[in-house]
C-alpha cells in the first residue's frame, strides 16, 4: 500500500482555505438565489448548509494534514472558531549576542572616560580602535539579523504558497464532485422556488373545479 506524506500547514493556512471556499460559494449562492433581502429563509437555510459542508470536506481532509500546534482531537470547526493563541519562538541566542555587543561598547565607553582623566594622551588611539570596532561588530549582527528576518519572513511566504498549492492538488480533486453537486442541487431549489406559485395556482384550480362539481 503507498502511503502520502501529510501536508504540513498551521491554523492561520487552515483559516485561509476556509475563508476562500465560503467566498466562492456565497458567490454561487448569490448567483443562483439572487436576493437583497437578508431573511430570505430559504438562502439562509442553504448559506448554513454550505458552511456546513466546508467544514466537513476539510474534516475529512485532517488525517491528510499537520496542523503546527492543535490540539487533534478537536475538529476543524472548534480550531478556526476558537483558535489557540500561539507565540512564535524567541532567538535568545540573537538576543545574548547583541546584549553583550552592547555591554562590550558600554564597558569600552567606561574604560575611555577613566583614562581621558588618567592618561588621554597615551589611551586615545587605542580606545578608538577598539571603539570602532566594537561597533562595527554591532552593526554587522544587526545587518545580519536583519537579512536573517528577511530570509524568514520570504521562506515563511514560499512555504505558505507550497503548502496550498499541495493542499489544493490533494483536497480540491475530491472537492470538484461536491462542488457540482452541490451547484445541481442549488439549481434544482432555485427551479421548485420558482414553480411553487404555479402550483400553487392549480391546486387553487383544482379545488375550485371539486367545489363546484360537489356543489352540482
Amino acid at each position: 500500500m503507498e502511503y502520502h506524506s501529510k501536508v504540513d500547514l498551521n491554523i492561520d493556512d487552515v483559516k485561509h482555505l476556509q475563508q476562500q471556499f465560503s467566498k466562492s460559494a456565497s458567490e454561487k449562492l448569490n448567483l443562483y438565489l439572487p436576493t437583497t433581502d437578508t431573511s430570505d429563509p430559504l438562502k439562509s437555510r442553504v448559506s448554513v448548509l454550505v458552511n456546513d459542508f466546508i467544514y466537513e470536506i476539510l474534516e475529512s481532509a485532517k488525517p491528510s494534514m499537520n496542523i503546527d500546534g492543535t490540539d487533534t482531537s478537536r475538529s476543524i470547526k472548534e480550531l478556526l472558531e476558537n483558535p489557540s493563541n500561539e507565540v512564535e519562538p524567541f532567538d535568545f541566542s540573537l538576543q545574548d549576542k547583541v546584549r553583550k555587543l552592547y555591554q562590550q561598547v558600554e564597558d569600552e565607553t567606561i574604560k575611555l572616560t577613566k583614562l581621558r582623566r588618567e592618561k588621554p594622551s597615551n589611551i586615545k588611539d587605542g580606545y578608538q580602535a577598539s571603539f570602532d570596532q566594537s561597533f562595527s561588530m554591532l552593526e554587522k549582527l544587526q545587518k545580519e539579523t536583519e537579512e536573517v528576518n528577511q530570509e524568514q519572513s520570504d521562506k515563511e511566504n514560499r512555504d505558505i504558497e507550497e503548502k496550498e498549492n499541495i493542499f489544493n492538488e490533494k483536497v480540491l480533486s475530491k472537492l470538484d464532485f461536491f462542488v457540482q453537486d452541490y451547484e445541481n442541487s442549488l439549481f434544482t431549489a432555485k427551479e421548485l422556488k420558482d414553480k411553487i406559485p404555479e402550483e400553487r395556482k392549480n391546486i387553487e384550480k383544482l379545488d375550485h373545479i371539486s367545489r363546484f362539481l360537489i356543489n352540482e
